[in-house]
């Protein structure tokens, strides 16, 4: 038996400035950056210190308008720019938009069609610092991508509501 004393820390710094423009009482335009410093670091007994970094800063926003009722819309965009450092010595900067748009119609009073869609850019994860290894390969890393198309309907009456999505 062989006991190993190891420990794995993981830090995050974050921060965000926004501000929402109020054309009038149902249409808004939200903008504004954010960024963080992420860090995942692993050490043990042995001669190990093993880290990844990641630094993102990013801008965004975001459109809701109600351009008649019963139509309410929302649209959005950002851009975000990271920075990835791994083990032994690898890094790579990584950048990508993002966008979003969903719409929902009240058909009949209470009853709300929803629709949505979004491709969001996710950069690159740190991963969990117990996995680390000094011989990790980077070979093909990409940044994350996601696609979403979502629709569904709300259904309100009084103070009862049911909301469901696909």
């Amino acid at each position: 038996w062989r006991t190993i004393n190891s420990l794995g820390v993981s830090n995050t710094l974050n921060g965000k400035i926004a501000n929402t423009f109020h054309l009038d009482d149902e249409n808004t335009i939200t903008a504004g950056g954010d960024f963080y410093v992420k860090t995942s670091n692993y050490s043990d007994t042995e001669p190990t210190d093993l880290t990844e970094k990641s630094s993102n800063i990013g801008v965004f926003t975001q459109v809701r308008l109600q351009p008649f009722d019963p139509l309410k819309l929302s649209f959005g965009g950002r851009y975000d720019a990271q920075r990835f450092e791994g083990i032994s010595n690898y890094s790579d900067n990584v950048d990508g938009f993002s966008g979003n748009a969903s719409a929902a119609f009240e058909i009949f009073e209470g009853i709300t069609l929803k629709a949505g869609y979004a491709n969001v850019f996710g950069g690159i994860g740190l991963e969990d610092n117990y996995t680390f290894s000094s011989s990790w390969d980077y070979t093909g890393l990409k940044a994350a991508r996601s696609e979403s198309v979502t629709g569904g309907f709300e259904y309100k009456y009084g103070d009862f509501s049911f909301e469901t999505e696909i």
